[in-house]
Order: structure tokens, then C-alpha cells, then sequence
């Protein structure tokens, strides 16, 4: 994609915005959005808020298939699947397309033409806003899609190692044209942070939070994003810090109890579409998987059904068995049934977040108050958990992240983070035709190779597998 081609799709995008939107020379790189409008029209396309982590969909173990026949079909137009299903060491097709890169980049590639609004001077106080609020979408959309770049195409974070460690190729220009060559881990998380950092500064100087809009950035989608990268980090004081921060602002959760509906099938949902009237949603995004989970094939981890308590309303509201049998994940706060999940940011993933902060630095009473709180609004007839009931209190929240973030794309990443920490490593185990696979903590198949067409540019090295 070069410039021109950007700047076409940006125009398809941002048509609403009049027929004053583009200023046509006769050079193609001088075509250029003219006003704080149209800049603003571009952080608020629904494609900024679709998430790149379809192949950590496909490869977490939340799922497993009933055939070898499942996978190969829906494997027809992702050949990749078929090997990261299993987690094998194969490559892609020569021409295969992958959308988790081509996506996330073309995302960046609208942030940082967004940045440019700076350029323009805003002629009234409400264009002054409108233009901080782009400011701040464009640095945070911009963190967001490295960062989930990350989480599939580089090794987990480790400070000790970050530097020596590949990244990704950082582009910070809207020029596709452009080869970059791959930076260094420490390089890639040093942006991601900057970007957040000044998002942050916008939005406390000029109290940009956007009336708590959860489908366009403001101070709460940037603190709560924050949260999530530190903790991928380690850094569990930086982690809990920014979870206190959304938490003292907007703290109110969804009451299972009090979801009504009628499942007629699938599709159907207790949760409004595209989070619509959701009380604990910070920022909506959402990834729609590939073939190969659609919910004729879909078969829930038998084990992690069952580890939900029967009170436990996670499981009467969040799952659906099908006349086939099989039983597939209702629950997403996308409101869509089986067909997408929810991969935004909520109240209920700052609480865990902080509570295994809290429990990771010996504070097991704040932690359990955390844990407690969630599940109360989770739980039929909830029986508040005790000191006396815990033998581990990290332990405890870990198994709660994985309920009450089931299917949310956050499954491989947390898997990643243990592993490299190593005091509560993650396997991950499938059976298919009896035949089992297993993903084991020190492989090297927690990353994905590189895109066949990038490599195919000749300046970026491949991930070892």
C-alpha cells in the first residue's frame, strides 16, 4: 500500500465529511485531509476499532475442533491455521495473505497520518478539543496495534533481554513505500510507551476523556491500555498504578443477575450489540476470527467449561450447546453471539489486573477484595471468599482472568507472560481424531513467522521456530 492508496481509502472512508475533504494536486503525495474535521473522520473509522489477534484466537487452547476434516476446511483460505492449530513449525503459503500485519499496519499508517492535524490551526475552542481528541487517538491507536503486532511476531518482554531481542519495523510515517528494517524489542516497547505517555499528558492537560466514549479513545482507553502493556511487561507496580487510575474514574460493573434475553440459537446474545448500554465497557474493539472457529466446528475446552462453578452465571449466560451437540461461546460483549468477540478494554480486566498486582506484591487482602467484588456480579448466591479459602492467592486471580476473559483474545497473551516469568508456566494441550498436540512452555512456537511479502522485501529476518 503506498501513499495514493492510502489516501483513496481514507476518502471512501471519510466521504461523509464532504467534498471539500481532499485538496486533489497534481502530485499524489500532496493529496492531504485539510481540516481538523477530516482528521477527526479518520480516528473515528470503525476499522480502528477491529483488533489484530486472530491468529492468537487460533491458537489459544480455549477451543478444539471435532475433525481433521473442521480443520481443513476452515483452514481453506488461511492455510496457516492448519499448522498453528497444531502448533506446528510450518510456514505460510508463498502468497498468503496475512490481515492480523496487514491490518494492524494499515491502522498505524491512519494514526500517524493523523498526527498531522497538529499542522492545522484550529479557529474556535471546540476545534481546539476536536483536535486534542486526534492528537490523543492517533498516539493511542498507533501503541495499540504495536503492541498486539507484538504480542504475535516478537518474544515476550523481558527487560534483561529487550535489547538484544527483535521487534518489529516501526513505521511512524504514512509512507508504505518506505522498507524498514526489524527494531529492537526495547526499541519497539520505548515507542509504544512514548506514545501512551504523551496520549496521557493530552488527555490530563486538557481533560480529554471523551465523555467516556467507548468507541472513540480518550484519557480512560490510554490508562487502561497502559495497565495491559505493563502488566505483559512485568512491571506490576506500573501495571497497578494505571488499573487505580480507570478504577477511581469508572469502576461499575454488569450484574449477571440481571440479564435477560431469549437465546433462540448461536448468534443470538444477553449482551446488546457492539456493547451498546454496557456499564463496566472502557473501549470497544473487536476481532472476528477466521473460518476455522465458526460455531458448526467450535467445540469449548471440556475442561474449561467445567472449571466454572455451576453458580457461576459466566456459564449459563456465556455458553450455547448447539443441536450438534457441541458447545460454542455466546458470552462476548459484542453481542454477536459465536460470530465475533469482544477484545476491548473493561472494568472487570482492570480489577484482575490490579488484584494480581496486589497479590504479586503480598497484598493477598486487597487482592481478594478485588476478586470478590467481580465475582459478586458474576456468582447466584455468591458466598464471599475468605483468606482461609486461598492457599494462592496469584494463582486464584490467574484462574479468574481466565474465566472472565475467556475468548477475549488475552488467553495467549497472558500464556506468553507466565511462561517468560516461569513460576506459573502455561502448556497448552488439543486432541483432534485422538491424536494429542501440545504447545509446550520453552517452545518456539509462541511467536509467528513473518508475513511471506515482507520478507519477500528483502531487509527483515524472520522469527526463529
Amino acid at each position: 500500500m503506498n501513499k495514493l492508496y492510502l489516501f483513496i481509502l481514507i476518502g471512501l472512508f471519510c466521504s461523509g465529511c464532504g467534498k471539500e475533504f481532499l485538496d486533489i494536486k497534481r502530485e499524489a503525495h500532496q493529496v492531504v485531509p485539510k481540516t481538523i474535521k477530516d482528521y477527526h473522520a479518520i480516528m473515528a473509522n470503525d476499522l480502528l476499532l477491529v483488533s489484530s489477534n486472530d491468529l492468537a484466537f487460533v491458537a489459544a487452547d480455549e477451543y478444539t475442533l471435532g475433525s481433521e476434516a473442521d480443520l481443513i476446511v476452515g483452514s481453506q483460505y488461511n492455510p496457516i491455521y492448519k499448522h498453528i492449530f497444531k502448533w506446528e513449525n510450518e510456514g505460510y503459503e508463498s502468497d498468503e495473505q496475512i490481515l492480523d500485519w496487514n491490518f494492524a499496519y494499515e491502522r498505524i499508517a491512519y494514526a500517524n497520518l493523523a498526527m498531522d492535524v497538529e499542522r492545522v490551526k484550529p479557529t474556535t475552542k471546540y476545534e481546539h478539543m476536536k483536535q486534542l481528541e486526534v492528537r490523543l487517538a492517533a498516539r493511542f491507536h498507533r501503541a495499540r496495534n504495536y503492541y498486539q503486532l507484538a504480542q504475535l511476531f516478537c518474544k515476550a518482554y523481558d527487560p534483561q533481554t529487550a535489547d538484544q531481542e527483535m521487534g518489529l519495523p516501526l513505521r511512524l510515517d504514512y509512507d508504505l513505500d518506505v522498507s524498514y528494517e526489524r527494531s529492537s524489542l526495547k526499541q519497539l516497547y520505548v515507542q509504544i510507551l512514548k506514545d501512551l505517555h504523551e496520549a496521557e499528558e493530552i488527555g490530563q492537560e486538557h481533560s480529554v476523556d471523551n465523555g467516556k466514549n467507548p468507541y472513540f479513545p480518550g484519557l480512560l482507553s490510554v490508562e487502561a491500555l497502559a495497565s495491559r502493556i505493563y502488566l505483559q511487561m512485568g512491571d506490576y507496580k506500573k501495571a497497578q498504578e494505571y488499573a487505580d487510575k480507570v478504577l477511581q474514574k469508572m469502576n461499575s460493573l454488569i450484574d449477571y443477575n440481571n440479564l435477560t434475553g431469549n437465546i433462540t440459537g448461536e448468534y443470538t446474545s444477553y449482551f446488546r450489540l457492539n456493547g451498546a448500554e454496557n456499564p463496566e465497557l472502557i473501549f470497544y474493539t473487536v476481532c472476528k476470527t477466521g473460518a476455522i472457529m465458526t460455531p458448526s466446528r467450535f467445540r469449548t475446552n471440556e475442561k474449561f467449561f467445567q472449571d466454572f462453578d455451576d453458580n457461576d452465571l459466566r456459564k449459563e449466560k456465556g455458553f450455547y450447546q448447539r443441536a450438534a451437540g457441541n458447545t460454542v461461546f455466546i458470552g462476548s460483549f459484542a453481542g454477536r453471539g459465536a460470530s465475533s468477540y469482544f477484545t476491548g478494554f473493561s472494568v472487570g480486566e482492570m480489577l484482575l489486573n490490579r488484584a494480581e498486582c496486589y497479590a504479586r506484591s503480598g497484598e493477598d487482602v486487597k487482592a481478594l477484595a478485588d476478586i470478590n467484588r467481580l465475582r459478586a456480579k458474576r456468582y447466584r448466591n455468591y458466598q464471599v471468599l475468605n483468606m482461609t479459602d486461598v492457599d494462592d492467592m496469584t494463582k486464584l486471580v490467574l484462574m479468574e482472568r481466565r474465566k472472565e476473559l475467556f475468548m477475549r483474545g488475552m488467553r495467549w497473551d497472558d500464556a506468553r507472560r507466565l511462561n517468560r516469568e516461569g513460576k506459573y508456566p502455561v502448556s497448552f494441550q488439543r486432541t483432534l481424531e485422538g491424536k494429542t498436540y501440545t504447545l509446550e512452555p520453552n517452545s518456539k512456537n509462541w511467536l509467528f513467522p513473518l508475513p511471506p511479502t515482507e520478507l519477500e522485501r528483502g531487509k527483515l529476518e524472520d522469527n526463529i521456530r
